[in-house]
C-alpha cells in the first residue's frame, strides 16, 4: 500500500507529469525530484509544485525514493528504464511505473531484473496541455507482467484516487485504441465539422450540446440504442446529398478528400450499429450500403 510517508521521483515533465504531480501532492505523497532532459521544463514543474530538486541528469535520480514515475514519451520509456537500471543503488522494493496506454510493463524489464516492482498505469483521460487535470475518479488500466506486483500497483492507483482495473499486457493496445476512438476521433470529427462549415459559425459551441447529450445517452443506453439520424432512419436521399456536398467541396478545396473518406467509412460503421439493433439491414439500409461502398471505391482509386 502506498502511504503518505512515501516519496516519488517524476521522470519527464510533459503534459501528464503536471496532472500526476498534482495528484501526488493532493494525496500527501512527497515528490523529491523532477528529472527532464529539458532543464527549463524540469524547473517549471518543480516551481509549480514546490519540489526542491530538479535536474536534466537522469543519473542523479535520488536513490532514497520509493516511487519512480516515468512520464516520458512512449518511445523513450525503455531507454530511460535501462539507464536507471544501470545505476548503483538497491532497487528492491522500489516501484517503477509508466503511463503509456499501449506499452506493457515488460518495457521496464531491466528494472524488474534488478528487483524493482514494475507496472503501468494508464489514465483514461485526455491531457491536451500542461493544464492540471484533476484525475480523481478517472478510470485507469493497471497492468504488471509479473502478476505478483499487481496488487501493489493497484494500491498506488487507489492512493491517488483513481478507479483502477486490471488489464492483461496483451489487451493494452486495443484498450488504448478504444480511448483514441472516443477522444481523439471526436476531436477529428469536430475538426471536420469546422472545415465544412466554412467558418460560418462556431462549430464547437453549436455542436457541444448534441455531443454531450449523445455521450449521456450512450452511457445509459449503450451505443447501439443511442444511434439516431439519417443512417438510422434509412434516409438514402440525405446521405446522397451529404456525399454530393463533400464532392463539390473536394473540387474547390484541397485536403477535402480525407473528409469524404471519413464520412463514408464512419457511415458504414453506423450501418453495423443498425444491423446489430435490428438483426438485419432493411432494403433502404442496403441501398445506402451499396451507395457508400461505390463512392468509397471511387474516392480511393
Amino acid at each position: 500500500m502506498v502511504k503518505s510517508k512515501y516519496s516519488a521521483v517524476i521522470i519527464g515533465a510533459g503534459k501528464i507529469a503536471w496532472s500526476a504531480a498534482a495528484a501526488l501532492r493532493k494525496n500527501n505523497i512527497t515528490i523529491t525530484s523532477v528529472i527532464s532532459r529539458n532543464p527549463d521544463s524540469a524547473r517549471l514543474l518543480a516551481s509549480k509544485f514546490k519540489i526542491n530538486h530538479c535536474t536534466s541528469d537522469i543519473c542523479s535520480a535520488l536513490p532514497e525514493a520509493d516511487l519512480y514515475l516515468l512520464t516520458v514519451p512512449d518511445g523513450k520509456i525503455k531507454s530511460v528504464a535501462d539507464k536507471i537500471s544501470g545505476m548503483g543503488f538497491d532497487f528492491s522494493g522500489k516501484m517503477f511505473l509508466h503511463f503509456s496506454g499501449v506499452e506493457s510493463s515488460e518495457i521496464l524489464s531491466s528494472l524488474a531484473e534488478k528487483g524493482g516492482i514494475v507496472g503501468s498505469v494508464h489514465i483514461m483521460q485526455t491531457f491536451p496541455s500542461r493544464e492540471v487535470i484533476d484525475i480523481s475518479g478517472c478510470n485507469a488500466a493497471v497492468e504488471s507482467f509479473d502478476k505478483k506486483y499487481s496488487k501493489q500497483v493497484l494500491s498506488f492507483a487507489r492512493a491517488i484516487k483513481l478507479k483502477p482495473f486490471l488489464i492483461s499486457s496483451e489487451g493494452k493496445t486495443l484498450y488504448h485504441l478504444s480511448g483514441v476512438l472516443a477522444s481523439n476521433f471526436t476531436a477529428g470529427n469536430f475538426y471536420i465539422a469546422d472545415k465544412i462549415s466554412g467558418g460560418n459559425y462556431n462549430t464547437a459551441k453549436l455542436l457541444s450540446g448534441i455531443a454531450e447529450k449523445t455521450i449521456k445517452n450512450i452511457t445509459v443506453r449503450g451505443a447501439v440504442n443511442s444511434l439516431s439520424g439519417p443512417i438510422e432512419r434509412g434516409d438514402y436521399r440525405t446521405i446522397k446529398r451529404h456525399i454530393e456536398a463533400l464532392q463539390a467541396a473536394l473540387k474547390t478545396k484541397k485536403g477535402t478528400g480525407s473528409l469524404l473518406i471519413s464520412y463514408i467509412s464512419q457511415s458504414l460503421v453506423l450501418l453495423e450499429l443498425v444491423k446489430e439493433k435490428n438483426g438485419k439491414l432493411s432494403p433502404a439500409h442496403k441501398k445506402i450500403n451499396k451507395l457508400l461502398k461505390e463512392e468509397l471505391q471511387k474516392t480511393i482509386i
